[in-house]
């Protein structure tokens, strides 16, 4: 099989340049009418019927009823949300309750919102509101990032009026539930984003991914989201047999960032085929400990919304190792890193191959 020159993109997760999570200086809900949401396409067709989200009520203890929906937009830029328009069909769901604590909750529409194939060039809205407020507050889980976001975006309404989120922009912590129990991509929505520090004295003193290749592709680097510098470091590539086929050295001089995240090169591309099971690793080797993040997600689903079967055909997992011994594998976690492809092969798995744009990256067999 033969492969294709392409625009560079990173798989398996294309959003690294997170910072730490800015809950508690997000919106609040203290009134009716305040909301906050989420613009995006469409992640894939199919029947959404609910959405799942986190809070953080801080010291409060909130009784109100918070609705759930998704809506069309206006034609303004950027876009923002009609929520006297709903989408597909939707039909709003609430949930009240006397003592919303921070936790997990699912909020089912009343009927669900259709997404045909024709859809997914069409923006939306995923809105969650208070409509009925006794006493208290809270805040939805979200993530700021280093710089203000083009797409997709945080929107929230605490004054009247509806506005996208800026300096910083922010990503909603959400998994959209789709009927048939999958769930898509949505970059940026995450949530148990944690600072993980790694050293020649550590134990691991190397972690990474453990990534299974959908379709045959040409790996030219990585890219880290590393929440500081990158010192100190090897960068690892290892192939389907557990061989170490690519590094890149990172000594005593920081590799440049733009935000929180590092782009290197290796030497040399390398070919991986579809199935292979690889890991891509940040490896100490320093005793000065090296900052990454990791993500361990509170919300059902959100590790398989980022990278999982039912969005490409692979999984990644967080893994780690000591002494360059055995791996351990945490199917709970996530690693922010990422290969850099330039070239695929179209035609592999027999069905074509699916390269999303720059704002949600990725590639499906």
């Amino acid at each position: 099989m033969s492969l294709t020159n392409c625009a560079i993109f990173k798989f398996p997760n294309c959003l690294t340049d997170l910072s730490v999570p800015v809950s508690q200086s997000a919106p609040q809900f203290d009134g009716v009418g305040d909301g906050f949401g989420f613009v995006l396409y469409p992640p894939k067709a199919g029947t959404i019927d609910s959405v799942t989200f986190a809070t953080n009520t801080g010291q409060f203890t909130p009784n109100m009823t918070v609705r759930a929906g998704i809506y069309n937009v206006d034609s303004s830029t950027p876009a923002l949300p009609n929520t006297a328009s709903l989408f597909g069909g939707c039909v709003a769901g609430t949930r009240a309750s006397a003592n919303w604590t921070d936790g997990v909750y699912t909020i089912t529409f009343g009927t669900g919102c259709t997404i045909a194939s024709g859809d997914l060039g069409t923006l939306i809205a995923v809105i969650l509101d208070v409509t009925v407020r006794t006493s208290g507050q809270f805040r939805l889980t979200n993530y700021g990032v280093a710089s203000d976001i083009t797409f997709p975006y945080g929107v929230a309404n605490t004054t009247g009026t509806w506005g996208k989120l800026s300096s910083p922009g922010r990503y909603m912590s959400i998994v959209l539930n789709y009927h048939d129990g999958t769930v898509a991509y949505i970059p940026g929505s995450m949530d148990g984003f944690t600072s993980y520090t790694i050293g020649t004295g550590t134990t691991p003193d190397e972690v990474g991914l453990k990534i299974t290749i959908p379709v045959k592709c040409r790996v030219i680097g990585a890219s880290f989201n590393t929440g500081g510098l990158l010192k100190g470091v090897n960068i690892n590539l290892y192939d389907n047999s557990g061989t170490r086929v690519a590094q890149k050295v990172i000594g005593d001089t920081a590799a440049a960032s733009v935000g929180n995240t590092i782009n290197i090169l290796f030497a040399s591309p390398v070919t991986l085929n579809g199935g292979d099971v690889i890991r891509l690793s940040l490896e100490a080797s320093s005793a000065s400990t090296q900052s990454v993040n990791k993500i361990t997600p509170t919300i059902t689903n959100m590790l398989s919304q980022m990278i999982g079967p039912s969005v490409v055909n692979s999984t990644a997992i967080a893994t780690s190792r000591s002494d360059a011994g055995s791996w351990t594998d945490d199917a709970t976690s996530f690693f922010p890193f990422n290969l850099l492809i330039d070239q695929i092969d179209p035609a592999a798995q027999g069905g074509g191959l699916l390269v999303h744009p720059g704002t949600s990256g990725g590639m499906r067999a």
